[in-house]
């Protein structure tokens, strides 16, 4: 019995270390009824104010959301701004634009959309394109541009849900 259990978590630790298909620690798969409630969309990506590491004011910061083999299409069906992002530290930081695209494309999915309190944040956007067929390899990122005077690391608070549709062979 000790040995099927030891089978059991050696598996799951591998399968953690391995990762999934999509191995990125923000993307989940939706359920059917979630899938209903959200045009179709098949995961959800969470962005997170503390994914932005970068420390060099007036730079735009591409973090990968996930990874997408060659032959797979994907769609981003909507994004919702479930917190504004901002710095509680600085009043002045008042703008965080992001696109989403990829390595060929930066705003292949969504065009700039504000994010910052201090701005006119956008609550819900639509994708831009129907789908996209990866002919080959590649990841889906977002990029964020922070106040010219601002780095995207010292943001202190902000979510944003991206609603995707992926598509594998």
């Amino acid at each position: 019995m000790l040995k099927i259990k030891l089978f059991v978590i050696l598996v799951a630790i591998l399968g953690l270390v391995s990762g999934p298909l999509f191995a990125a620690p923000s993307i989940s798969p939706l359920f059917a009824q979630e899938a209903a409630l959200h045009d179709g969309a098949t995961h959800v990506v969470s962005l997170e104010y503390d994914d932005f590491t970068e420390t060099a004011t007036n730079t735009a910061e591409t973090v990968a959301l996930f990874s997408v083999p060659a032959d797979c299409i994907v769609e981003v069906v909507y994004t919702v701004l479930v917190a504004p992002f901002a710095d509680s530290s600085d009043t002045n930081h008042l703008s965080d634009a992001v696109t989403i695209g990829d390595g060929a494309s930066a705003a292949r999915f969504l065009a700039s959309q504000e994010l910052n309190a201090g701005g006119t944040e956008v609550n819900i956007k639509g994708g831009v394109i129907a789908r996209y067929n990866y002919t080959s390899a590649d990841t889906v990122d977002a990029v964020l541009t922070p106040t010219a005077i601002s780095a995207a690391s010292t943001l202190t608070s902000g979510e944003l849900k991206i609603y995707c549709k992926i598509f594998t062979k």
